[in-house]
């Protein structure tokens, strides 16, 4: 039996499961309500993967097709569905489609734009990971979580563009790493969290502008990039150990108020870096947060001033 999109959303409800919140299919015009995590119950996961529902593979004499399209019937793509098909150039997904499994197409040949349908609300664990032909990718509706390594190590990715009105609360560990060919990311404008890693060696990340709902960004983040200016957001209480490591082409960074972490060598091995703001007084502060060339703005008689001395910044003092 074809289930209709509509059946598949009130379906999927059942399956989810928050860290203190329990998550619903919101009306479009309620998405801007930002929920700070969600993860699938795995177990319930099982149960639909097995359920007629879920398309889990193609039989072997079908593994070396180029091109295939996965019927609308289908509400779930299981995991490793697609796995090491690297001779897969193109994938058409359900228009119904509500999760993509973990591994779902790891390893597989992809090429040109990828759009994951607005229906979908859980991309997990590793989907695309090592697509080394894919050159973009777009998200919009329903997306809610976007696994660890979703699209890992695919070199050729020069976009990832997000719908801003997109309700995704956080960008998972590793998510774009080692994405080297990565220009462009235009990210959701509700996005609270960005792990470890998740844009580890984007080297060629110019163009990044991060939402004013950010909190916490993570350790190594954007270790090794290209972003040319950086507006960190008001708002902002943590920056990871090596957050933005490597950042080439910065030269004046402010470092908001609002953040009480600045974690070890944050903007160390940015070598065209001039200039750091930091006008108040973080609770934590670690080693070495720049190289020894930049100059940093601080307030007279303030703990960063002390920070300074002790290891040898030069000081722009502003009283």
């Amino acid at each position: 039996m074809k289930l209709s999109q509509e059946t598949c959303h009130i379906d999927a409800q059942q399956y989810f499961s928050g860290e203190g919140n329990v998550l619903f299919l919101l009306p479009k015009l309620m998405r801007k309500v930002c929920f700070m995590r969600y993860h699938l119950d795995e177990e319930k996961w099982q149960r639909y993967q097995r359920s007629s529902n879920a398309f889990l593979s193609l039989d072997v004499p079908m593994r070396n097709v180029s091109t295939f399209t996965i019927p609308d019937s289908y509400c779930f793509i299981g995991n490793k569905a697609f796995q090491n098909m690297a001779q897969l150039r193109e994938i058409g997904l359900p228009k119904g489609c509500l999760v993509i499994g973990k591994n779902a197409f790891r390893n597989c040949g992809l090429v040109g734009g990828l759009a994951i349908p607005e229906s979908v609300s859980v991309v997990q664990e590793g989907a695309f990971e090592n697509n080394k032909s894919l050159l973009g990718v777009s998200f919009s509706g329903e997306l809610k979580i976007l696994g660890k390594y979703a699209f890992r190590g695919c070199k050729s990715l020069q976009s990832a563009i997000f719908d801003e009105e997109i309700g995704l609360p956080l960008l998972e560990e590793s998510v774009f790493e080692n994405c080297s060919k990565l220009a462009k990311a235009q990210l959701p404008r509700y996005l609270e969290r960005i792990e470890r890693r998740a844009f580890y060696r984007c080297k060629t990340l110019s163009h990044l502008e991060l939402p004013n709902t950010v909190r916490r960004i993570g350790e190594e983040a954007f270790y090794f990039n290209a972003i040319e200016s950086l507006r960190l957001p008001e708002g902002l209480v943590e920056l990871g150990e090596a957050s933005f490591f490597k950042s080439m082409m910065l030269r004046v960074v402010r470092i908001p108020s609002s953040v009480r972490s600045i974690g070890s060598v944050a903007f160390r091995g940015s070598n065209r870096l001039e200039v750091l703001e930091i006008f108040h007084d973080p609770e934590h502060v670690g080693d070495w947060i720049a190289n020894r060339s930049v100059r940093i703005r601080c307030r007279r008689g303030s703990k960063m001033e002390a920070y300074c001395k002790q290891y040898g910044y030069r000081m722009e003092i502003v009283d």
